[in-house]
């Protein structure tokens, strides 16, 4: 499919094709942020099942860092809320044309189903968390 990522509309993409979405992609550094949300959002419906992505290493490591540590913040908060983060490993600049000036990482996120995130918030609407 080829849309803006950042306007998609993924329950109905997902109806179309014909059940929850498994995502792949490279993701711009400027709106890695932007785009997990919006997936984060997608899962709560059962839209998005999965995604396994590239990344900033830094913002991976944000993603995956256990609590009482410099880098658990609220990516670690909401994407181990939401799912099951695994950083597999560090990408080096150099397999990147043009080159970045920062390492990547590959991410995956296993969405918990909607249900399983609906009781882990005991009836508060994951939306609400971020406003």
């Amino acid at each position: 499919t080829h849309q803006d990522v950042l306007q998609t509309d993924y329950p109905a993409l997902a109806q179309s094709e014909g059940g929850p979405l498994h995502i792949v992609g490279n993701l711009p550094y400027y709106i890695t942020s932007q785009i997990l949300f919006a997936l984060a959002d997608a899962s709560h419906v059962g839209a998005v099942r999965c995604a396994t992505v590239t990344m900033q290493w830094e913002v991976a490591q944000r993603i995956v860092s256990p609590t009482r540590t410099k880098d658990y913040g609220i990516l670690s908060v909401v994407f181990q809320l939401y799912a099951s983060p695994t950083l597999h490993f560090k990408i080096p600049p150099t397999v990147f044309y043009p080159q970045p000036k920062v390492d990547s990482a590959l991410v995956n996120f296993e969405f918990l189903p909607p249900n399983e995130l609906h009781a882990k918030f005991l009836g508060v609407k994951p939306q609400n968390l971020r406003r």
